[in-house]
């Protein structure tokens, strides 16, 4: 005669409790086969009660981070490129080998700017509301903004505790915007005593931090005053900012 058993379990962070009961005719539990436990080490750390694989998993974020950035400036660069506005020649029409040689010139660019120029990204993002830049102002400034988007919200990406400093870094920043009529965030970087000595976050200090929105807000004002300058067209702005903003899937 066939017989039909449920097997139940009770799981646990650190132990896994379960029991065979055998059934009778009526698939109802009239018997006990056999119960049990097994207790193994929780996967945590003891100390702090973090998960084992917090560790991994916050270097497999930054690895991914850091490829989907690499991935954005790769294409910011040949935009620059394709629009005759970074120079350079490219011997390779295979896309990592381009890719690399675009990152050579534009390094070899950076490299002889800045050695006859006293000024800063941040600079000349503001200087670039008010007068034209030249073809390798613009590329330095726009490589520069694809390097950081700002803050928005990923529930899958974000520490709570980090979360709580960082918006709390955005509020007060914003505030200072407001109360000092800064036209963008950049000037608010180089003109706020706040700023004077170092315009980076550290750990456990977010203090530059801003929106996304607050991002997009600057760049658009940036592109807007160097399409009135004759410097790129709306085209142009469009293509960068569908760069800027595009977002890859979350495992990718």
């Amino acid at each position: 005669m066939k017989k039909n058993y449920i097997l139940g379990l009770d799981i646990g962070i650190s132990s896994v409790g379960w029991g065979l009961l055998e059934l009778d005719e009526n698939n109802n539990p009239y018997k006990i086969i056999d119960v049990g436990s097994r207790i193994f080490t929780p996967g945590e750390v003891e100390k702090t009660g973090d998960s084992r694989a917090k560790e991994r998993r916050e270097k497999r974020g930054a690895r991914r981070v850091s490829r989907r950035r690499e991935f954005r400036l790769d294409r910011v660069k040949n935009l620059l490129y394709e629009n005759g506005y970074l120079r350079g020649n490219i011997n390779s029409n295979i896309v990592s080998e381009k890719n690399e040689e675009l990152s050579i010139i534009f390094d070899n660019m950076i490299n002889n700017y800045y050695k006859s120029n006293d000024t800063s990204p941040y600079k000349l993002k503001v200087e670039a509301l008010d007068r034209k830049l030249t073809n390798d102002e613009l590329s330095i400034v726009l490589v520069h903004y694809a390097k950081k988007r700002g803050y928005k919200s990923n529930r899958e990406e974000a520490s709570d505790s980090d979360s709580g400093k960082v918006l709390s870094a955005i509020k007060e920043n914003e505030k200072i915007m407001n109360e000092k009529n800064y036209r963008t965030i950049s000037e608010m970087y180089i003109k706020d005593e706040k700023f004077k000595n170092k315009i980076k976050n550290s750990p456990g200090d977010y203090k530059i931090s801003v929106t996304n929105e607050m991002y997009l807000e600057e760049i658009n004002m940036v592109l807007d005053s160097q399409i009135s300058f004759g410097l790129i067209t709306e085209d142009f702005k469009n293509q960068y900012l569908e760069i800027y903003n595009s977002r890859r899937s979350y495992a990718k």
